[in-house]
């Protein structure tokens, strides 16, 4: 027999949430103004997405909690942006040059998956490719136009990732919301 919290908790909604790197500074600067010449909108601030889920909201201070350790096995690292790219039906993004932190990333955050998956929830996506979009274009023929200007064109810069972004919705129809920031550590010195 299940027990009254287990059967609140089945019809408590699910949050959607998005775990994001956010580049700042020159280089937000830079992306914006890419972001400028397809005409999108800067209402959503380019990120790249490490991972999405859905979770309860009661789950949250848990998820916090290992999230956090996580974060704290992850050095600060480097993202160099690289030219462009598309996803059909109507993505342009910016390529990541060296996804090998995403993946260290990706290693911790499995042991969350579980624990989400533990309690009923859909599976942590883990984002296999990480990119940082650019537009998201409305049809077949403007993202066919915009990916033949665009492949002839370069973009390169660089940035620090020193802290991951966790965001959350209660409905696709609605603006995200910052939970929390994490921080990274610093990269150690190495010894001679």
């Amino acid at each position: 027999m299940k027990s009254l919290a287990g059967l609140q908790n089945r019809r408590e909604p699910l949050c959607e949430y998005s775990l994001l790197v956010c580049p700042c500074g020159d280089i937000l600067c830079k992306i914006e103004g890419e972001r400028e010449h397809f005409g999108e909108s800067c209402a959503i601030e380019p990120h790249i997405t490490i991972a999405n889920f859905q979770a309860m909201e009661s789950m949250e201070e848990t998820l916090i909690r290992w999230m956090r350790r996580i974060c704290l096995q992850q050095e600060s690292f480097q993202v160099t942006l690289n030219n462009y790219s598309g996803m059909p039906p109507g993505t342009i993004y910016l390529r990541i040059q060296n996804g090998n932190p995403f993946a260290q990333l990706d290693s911790g955050l499995k042991a969350l998956s579980a624990y989400i998956s533990s309690c009923a929830c859909p599976p942590l996506q883990l984002v296999t490719k990480p990119r940082l979009s650019v537009a998201n274009l409305g049809s077949q023929e403007m993202y066919d136009k915009a990916l033949v200007q665009y492949s002839r064109k370069s973009f390169h810069a660089t940035f620090e990732v020193n802290e991951l972004l966790l965001v959350k919705r209660e409905n696709p129809f609605e603006p995200s919301k910052k939970v929390t920031v994490f921080g990274l550590p610093p990269v150690k010195a190495a010894i001679l």
